[in-house]
């Protein structure tokens, strides 16, 4: 189900405009020029191409001088200048099959509730399209996951987006306390290995690669790296191994998802993840102290398992849910920001 956002918005508009080959920059630039917006950076007389790009992409929230528009004028202003815009880029013969296909996306919706989707379609025409929007503009346009999947009191499991290691390391980003996973084989390789070698070890593209590299940006030699893993093994167990260790005001839970074999390639499958799972929510019971804990997606990548994101969100949702009564806390299920255009919202009861 799509979202109701402002780009999915300009798709359904642009397709009842007077000329629908032109871009989305053509059309975005008009509709919030018509809006009154003169202070956003115009690259000639358009938005500047990477600007509307990714504003369709969801990359990018719609500028803030046109949500302060559309809060700060009277519905009799946004009307007056929408019906300009209307009149100059749209196809007024088919406002009526614009409206049936704005009603249809209103109502499936999936970021919407009821009372505001009976609201928006219950509009004459002009309101409707004026009211959805405005709501579109109001509503954060960026592409994120951000919901509960099960809560009991102040305890929580949730699927969010984000980025596990910008969470980590960036200044902003890692000064609050919280407990970050990162997924490791059961030897804990500290060598990374590039492209052609014979037995490649750790790949600078996983999770396990990308945290080894910033601990060495942040100063760390290999050397060091292994005696503070060594001496940080809580669980030695194979596959479900865990050392925890802190770096300023995180506390990682490196684990052993994957076992190498004899040309150093991962293997894992369902039953390493659930076990990796149950040692990860046992820690967190005994000393997470309802700190935020932060589980990205397991095998996905390298570990072979061959699950799709989809999968491996239903999978953790499922494993960290038999696991509930050890939750005191927030266990926030990450989904990587760049994978979000590939996903499919699952939607899940509480």
């Amino acid at each position: 189900m799509k979202q109701f956002v402002f780009s999915n918005l300009m798709v359904v508009m642009k397709k009842y405009s007077k000329d629908p080959r032109q871009s989305y920059q053509f059309y975005m630039t008009n509709l919030f020029n018509s809006l009154g917006c003169n202070s956003i950076n115009y690259e000639g007389s358009f938005l500047p191409t990477n600007t509307s790009s990714r504003i369709m992409t969801r990359a990018y929230d719609v500028p803030k001088d046109i949500r302060e528009i559309v809060n700060d004028y009277s519905n009799e202003q946004i009307d007056k200048l929408l019906k300009t815009y209307i009149n100059q880029y749209m196809n007024v013969n088919r406002l009526e099959s614009l409206i049936g296909e704005l009603r249809n996306f209103i109502m499936q919706a999936s970021n919407l509730t009821d009372g505001e989707k009976e609201y928006l379609c219950s509009k004459t025409a002009a309101v409707m399209l004026r009211e959805s929007l405005i709501c579109a503009i109001r509503i954060d346009n960026r592409l994120k996951l951000d919901y509960k999947v099960w809560n009991n009191g102040t305890n929580s499991i949730k699927v969010v987006s984000g980025d596990i290691i910008a969470l980590s390391f960036n200044k902003k980003e890692c000064i609050k306390e919280k407990i970050v996973v990162i997924p490791f084989d059961s030897e804990f390789h500290l060598h990374i290995s590039g492209a052609g070698a014979t037995k490649p070890e750790v790949s600078k593209t996983t999770l396990h690669g990308q945290w080894l590299t910033r601990m060495e940006k942040e100063g760390f030699t290999i050397e060091e790296i292994k005696r503070m893993i060594n001496e940080s093994m809580i669980i030695r167990d194979d596959i479900g191994s865990i050392s925890k260790l802190k770096y300023k005001s995180v506390v990682f839970y490196l684990v052993g998802l994957s076992k190498f074999d004899e040309n150093n390639m991962a293997h894992s499958d369902k039953d390493c993840i659930s076990k990796c799972v149950t040692n990860i929510l046992n820690e967190y019971n005994r000393t997470g102290q309802g700190v935020q804990l932060y589980l990205p997606l397991m095998g996905t990548g390298r570990s072979r398992v061959g699950l799709s994101n989809e999968e491996a969100i239903d999978l953790l949702i499922e494993e960290c849910k038999k696991n509930k009564e050890k939750i005191q806390g927030t266990v926030n299920i990450l989904v990587y920001t760049k994978d979000l255009e590939n996903i499919m919202k699952v939607e899940h009861e509480l």
